[in-house]
C-alpha cells in the first residue's frame, strides 16, 4: 500500500480501467481479474482505496457525483495492492493528492452512574403489516 505521505508505487495500476457516470449498477465487486464498483461518490472511492472512513476525509464537496469504475487486474490480485491500484487510479484521473494528519479532537463516553443505570428496556413493537395489491 501507499506510505503515510499519499504516495503510490509506480506498479500498481489497472490495466485497463474505465471511469464513467451513468451506469445504473450499485455496489462493490472484487473478483476474479476483475474490479467493478458502481455508484460511488468519489468521497467513497477516496475511502475505499485509503481504507478510512468517510468522516475521516476532508476538503472539497466530494460526494456529489457518482462514478463507476470497471478495471482488470491479474488473476489472484492480493487486496493491498487492489487497493494501491484505486490510489494510483485515483491520482492519474483526479489529480487527487493525499495528506495525511492526525488530530486529537474531545469526545464524550456514555457510562453507567454509580448509583446504576435508569433506563428501562423500550416494549417491543410491530410494526403494520404492509399489503401489496395488484
Amino acid at each position: 500500500m501507499s506510505d503515510g505521505g499519499g504516495e503510490v508505487s509506480p506498479n500498481a495500476s489497472f490495466t485497463p480501467a474505465e471511469l464513467s457516470t451513468g451506469k445504473v449498477h450499485i455496489g462493490l465487486k472484487i473478483a476474479n481479474d476483475r474490479v467493478d464498483i458502481g455508484f460511488a461518490s468519489l468521497e467513497r472511492l477516496i475511502a475505499l482505496a485509503y481504507d478510512v472512513e468517510r468522516y475521516q476525509i476532508a476538503g472539497a464537496q466530494l460526494d456529489t457525483q457518482p462514478f463507476d469504475v470497471v478495471a482488470k487486474m491479474q488473476l489472484g490480485t492480493p487486496r493491498e495492492q487492489v487497493l494501491e491500484m484505486l490510489q494510483a487510479l485515483l491520482a492519474e484521473r483526479f489529480r487527487l493528492v493525499v495528506h495525511r494528519e492526525f488530530k486529537e479532537q474531545t469526545v464524550l463516553a456514555l457510562t453507567i452512574a454509580k448509583t446504576g443505570s435508569k433506563l428501562i428496556e423500550a416494549p417491543l413493537r410491530r410494526s403494520p403489516a404492509v399489503r401489496l395489491e395488484t
